[in-house]
């Protein structure tokens, strides 16, 4: 298993809990960490399959060689930051394209 594919998989396990349980995260091709990051949002009974606003989540390609304990540790309160000022309702309905946010992470 490479660096990068390590670290993916530690990110997404260190961060998913942060998120709703229904948390769909799923990691895109690029050279750097991209991370697709939306959920159910359960909040209109006329619209039960609407989603939250997707978050593209970024960590650089120059961070995943750098990555140890350090910038780990501070992995977490940079989400939970982000998380608490991110407003997932995007105002549409389940059949129009999801709003997109997109997050880098710079340690």
């Amino acid at each position: 298993m490479n660096k990068k594919t390590m670290v993916e998989e530690y990110c997404i396990n260190v961060i998913k809990p942060i998120f709703p349980d229904n948390v769909d995260i799923k990691p895109l091709t690029s050279d750097n960490i991209v991370l697709q990051i939306n959920w159910l949002l359960n909040t209109d009974k006329s619209d039960p399959n609407k989603r939250s606003k997707t978050i593209v989540f970024t960590i650089p390609k120059d961070c995943i060689e750098d990555f140890g304990p350090k910038i780990g540790a501070r992995l977490v309160p940079f989400v939970q930051n982000l998380l608490s000022q991110f407003n997932p309702e995007d105002g549409t309905s389940s059949d129009i394209s999801d709003p997109i946010e997109r997050w880098i992470f710079y340690p």
